[in-house]
């Protein structure tokens, strides 16, 4: 070949970011055993740049928040006194989840109220004779 100048390149560098698509890892364990948490992920652009992914799609969340449950137990309190010292009656108590929200809670939520029987203010009230009855 007699042709003047350099050789010509075989090869030339390019950049096509068309089917660029964002890389999601999994999501951590929530932060929170019982309550209000976050959790996260890794979220990337393969090639590096994540302006080539936002081209094509809205950039995932990597942040999150969500609520652990696993810890959560039931916080019951004492019963009060019966409601009435002489006779049927009611006594009440607290019952919350220590999340502060009952679904975190497993298992049905305890009783809040039940009925009680107290006889010891009861007493036998005495009025005077009636006039006698002559027949």
């Amino acid at each position: 070949c007699t042709a003047a100048g350099p050789k010509p390149v075989a090869l030339e560098g390019c950049y096509d970011v068309v089917g660029c698509a964002w890389l999601e890892g999994t999501w951590s364990a929530c932060s929170a055993t019982c309550g209000a948490g976050l959790r996260s992920r890794s979220v990337s652009c393969p090639s590096g740049w994540p302006a080539d992914c936002a081209q094509f799609q809205v950039e995932p969340v990597s942040t999150e928040t969500c609520r652990g449950t696993s810890t959560c137990e039931w916080r019951i309190g004492d019963w009060s006194s019966c409601s009435n010292d002489c006779g049927d009656g009611t006594m009440a108590r607290s019952v919350q989840c220590s999340s502060g929200t009952d679904l975190d809670c497993s298992g049905s939520k305890p009783a809040t109220s039940q009925s009680c029987r107290v006889t010891s203010g009861c007493g036998w009230t005495i009025s005077a004779w009636s006039d006698c009855d002559e027949t």
